[in-house]
């Protein structure tokens, strides 16, 4: 494989990983964010089959992975290069670490819990800064998915130089 396939790699999941996120808040918190108990209920309800962790499940690790990857690929190479892929490192495994660590709490609470009893008042909390967390990891998104893309631009423009 070669090295700019991982920046392609990078790239693709960067893009995955910030248009999850944005048609996620889009599309399905707004039936939840209420912060109702009524309304995770309802989100339960519909996501009895299928929820938007199947989707993330790949797009949590991959552009970590991929962004660890195309960073060392490319760790002796162009000034700028590296010095974008290494931003671009560094929000990824601040998203990555905000995911495990705010996230994951809360979604144990709202979403994962087997016998789901929910108290009204934390509930309203935790849906507040869940959906207020979700803007971060979007304009975080943002960032990664224009350095990935800047990232494979540099490659071409320093192949040519």
């Amino acid at each position: 494989m070669s090295k700019r396939t991982l920046l392609w790699l990078n790239a693709f999941f960067a893009c995955g990983h910030f248009t999850g996120h944005l048609f996620d808040r889009l599309v399905v918190v707004p039936n939840w964010n209420a912060g109702t108990v009524d309304g995770i209920m309802a989100f339960h309800n519909f996501f009895q089959n299928a929820d938007p962790g199947a989707y993330f499940s790949i797009f949590v690790m991959a552009p970590t992975l991929f962004a660890i990857l195309s960073f060392l690929a490319y760790l002796r190479s162009h000034t700028n290069l590296k010095k974008v892929l290494a931003i671009g490192l560094i929000i990824t495994l601040c998203s990555t670490a905000s995911t495990f660590l705010f996230f994951f709490p809360i979604n144990n609470y709202l979403f994962w819990g087997k016998d789901i009893v929910l108290d009204p008042a934390q509930t309203s909390t935790l849906v507040t800064r869940w959906v207020f967390g979700e803007w971060f990891r979007i304009v975080a998104g943002l960032v990664t998915m224009i350095l990935a893309g800047w990232a494979i631009h540099l490659s071409y423009k320093n192949e040519q130089a």
